[in-house]
C-alpha cells in the first residue's frame, strides 16, 4: 500500500461500514458512479443453534463478500469509509462498530487496496459545515450537493423522504447509509487536495 495525496481520475469504493446496513457508491472524480447497501442484518437469518457470535460472523462474512464483489466488478482501485471513533450508545453498538470496521480492515487486507478515512465529524462536516449535523440534513446536503432528486410525501403526522441516485430509488432509512459513504469519500478528496 501507498500513501494517497491525489484522488483525481481514481476510482474509489466509498463505505459507511456497519453490521447491519452498509452503505457504499463507487465514486469517482466527485462523481456517483452506482450506489447501494449491502443488508447484512436482513439477509443473514440466526439459525436456531446458532450462537450470537456465529451469527456476526455470517453477517460480517456476508458483507465482506458484496463489497469484494463490488470492487471486482467496477474495478475500484481504492477504498474511502468513515472510520467508528467510538460514541456508542452502548456495548452492543460497540461491538457492532468494531466488527464493522474489522470488515473494512480485511477488506484492505484481502484485495491489497489502499484505504483512507474520515471520522464520524469531517462526515458530517463535509457538506454540511456542522459536525453536529443530523442524519437528515446530511441526506439532504448530499442530494443538494449531487443534484439528486428527493420526493418529499407527507402521510398523516410523519413526512417520508425518496431519494433517487440514478435509476435507483432509496427511502431515508437506506440513503443515511449511502450519504454517509459519499461524504467520507468527499471528506478524504477534500483532505487530499491541494491547498
Amino acid at each position: 500500500m501507498v500513501r494517497i495525496t491525489e484522488l483525481h481520475n481514481v476510482k474509489c469504493l466509498a463505505i459507511d461500514p456497519a453490521l447491519n446496513n452498509t452503505g457504499w457508491a463507487v465514486m469517482r472524480n466527485e462523481v456517483i458512479l452506482r450506489t447501494g447497501v449491502v443488508a447484512a442484518g436482513k439477509n443473514v437469518k440466526k439459525g436456531v443453534d446458532m450462537s450470537p457470535a456465529e451469527h456476526n460472523f455470517l453477517k460480517c462474512l456476508f458483507t465482506t463478500t458484496t463489497l469484494n464483489r463490488v470492487i471486482q466488478e467496477h474495478d475500484i482501485k481504492l477504498i474511502c469509509f468513515e472510520l467508528p471513533t467510538g460514541g456508542a450508545k452502548n456495548a452492543n453498538a460497540m461491538k457492532g462498530m468494531a466488527l464493522a470496521t474489522g470488515i473494512i480492515a480485511g477488506l484492505a487486507a484481502g484485495t491489497g487496496l489502499n484505504v483512507l478515512w474520515a471520522t464520524p465529524k469531517e462526515v458530517k462536516a463535509v457538506l454540511t459545515g456542522d459536525k453536529e449535523a443530523k442524519k437528515l440534513d446530511i441526506m439532504l446536503a448530499v442530494a443538494g450537493h449531487f443534484s439528486l432528486p428527493v420526493k418529499k410525501v407527507a402521510s398523516g403526522k410523519n413526512t417520508r423522504y425518496e431519494f433517487a441516485v440514478g435509476t435507483d430509488s432509496y427511502g431515508k432509512g437506506a440513503f443515511e447509509h449511502i450519504a454517509d459513504a459519499i461524504c467520507a469519500y468527499m471528506a478524504c478528496v477534500w483532505r487530499c487536495a491541494p491547498h
